[in-house]
This record gives structure tokens, C-alpha cells and sequence, in this order.
């Protein structure tokens, strides 16, 4: 009877020791989860602004060849003048 009540014992040890580990372990592992959504989320947002920032600068550039071809065009016609 002694074997049968340690078997048990020992049995459900165990199990309450692996629900402990599983409860710390789904713990880690939310906590990560977290973690590195709000680092992918932090990530975005900067990669969202970088490429704002790169659009308005090609806009800009842009903008400086528009007029550096003008000026050409008018060298090109003063030039032809004189």
C-alpha cells in the first residue's frame, strides 16, 4: 500500500513540477512575443519616416534638375545669340 501511495506521489509531483515549467516558460515566451512586436512596430514607424524623408528629398532633387535644365536652355540660347 506504501508503493501504491508513493507511485502517486511521485506521479503528481512530477506533474505539478511540469505545469510550473510550462506556466514559466508560456511566460517567457508572451513576454517575448511582446517584446518584439513593439521593436517590429518601433522598426516600422523609423523605415516609414526614413522613406518620407527620402520622397521629399527626390522631390527636391527634381526640382534642382527642372531648373538646372532651364538655365542650360538659356546658356544654349545666349550662346547661339552671340
Amino acid at each position: 500500500m506504501g508503493h501504491i501511495i508513493a507511485i502517486i506521489l511521485i506521479l503528481t509531483g512530477m506533474g505539478y513540477l511540469s505545469l510550473i515549467t510550462a506556466t514559466l516558460a508560456f511566460s517567457f515566451i508572451d513576454i517575448f512575443r511582446k517584446e518584439s512586436g513593439k521593436a517590429s512596430n518601433k522598426l516600422g514607424n523609423a523605415a516609414e519616416g526614413l522613406k518620407n524623408s527620402i520622397d521629399s528629398h527626390d522631390e527636391k532633387i527634381d526640382e534642382v534638375l527642372k531648373r538646372m535644365n532651364e538655365i542650360e536652355k538659356k546658356l544654349d540660347e545666349m550662346e547661339k545669340k552671340s
